[in-house]
C-alpha cells in the first residue's frame, strides 16, 4: 500500500509539474512534435494553456488519490482517479482536436 501511495504522489507532482510548465511558462517541447505539428503560432498559448490545465487536472487527482490511500489505507482513494482521469483524458483529446490536427484552409 506504502508503495502505490509513493507513487501516485510522484507521479501527481509530476503531472502539476508539467500541467504549470505548459500553462504558464508556454513549454510546447514539453509536447512531442507529431502532436504540435499543425499547431498554428498565434494557436500555442490557448493550446498550452489547455493542454496544461487538463495535466494540472489529472496531476491533482492523481495526487489526492495518493494522499486518500496514505489517511484511509484503503484502495477507495482510487475514487477520485476514476473521476478525474477521465475528465483529463478527454480535455487533452478535446485540444488536441482543436489545435493540433490538420486543416485545410
Amino acid at each position: 500500500m506504502i508503495i502505490a501511495m509513493i507513487l501516485m504522489l510522484a507521479v501527481g507532482l509530476l503531472c502539476l509539474e508539467f500541467g504549470f510548465l505548459l500553462w504558464k511558462k508556454q513549454r510546447i517541447s514539453l509536447i512531442h512534435d507529431d502532436q504540435t505539428q499543425f499547431v498554428k503560432e498565434e494557436d500555442i498559448p490557448a493550446y498550452t494553456k489547455q493542454m496544461g490545465i487538463a495535466l494540472c487536472i489529472m496531476g491533482a487527482g492523481i495526487l489526492a488519490c495518493g494522499i486518500l490511500i496514505l489517511v484511509f489505507q484503503s484502495l477507495l482513494g482510487m475514487i477520485p482517479l476514476c473521476v478525474v482521469l477521465p475528465v483529463g483524458i478527454l480535455l487533452l483529446i478535446r485540444t488536441q482536436l482543436r489545435y493540433g490536427t490538420s486543416r485545410d484552409d
